[in-house]
């Protein structure tokens, strides 16, 4: 299976915008309590042999019962490929 440099540039993309998503907490044991919740979204990706295509969005992030434990679902795609990222953070 071949990626290709569009796809690899996304999926940085994706966890940039999970790092930047993520709050910068030091003791807080509650750094997460206000993240919960669900997003989509629609927009579109230019590919690097210059055409288009749509791409769609879905996020969910769950917080565990004491706001320290954050589970992160992004999903997006498009009608060539699909980009699921999964992250657990403490």
């Amino acid at each position: 299976m071949e990626i290709s440099l569009a796809k690899m540039k996304f999926g940085g993309i994706l966890f940039g915008a999970l790092l930047t998503v993520a709050p910068q907490a030091q003791a807080d044991s509650r750094a997460f309590a206000g993240l919960a919740g669900a997003w989509s979204g629609t927009g579109a990706i230019s590919l690097a042999n210059g055409s288009q295509e749509r791409l769609r969005c879905k996020g969910k992030y769950s917080v565990g019962s004491s706001g320290s434990q954050l589970a992160i679902d992004l999903r997006c795609a498009s009608d060539s490929y699909r980009v699921d990222l999964g992250s657990n953070l403490v």
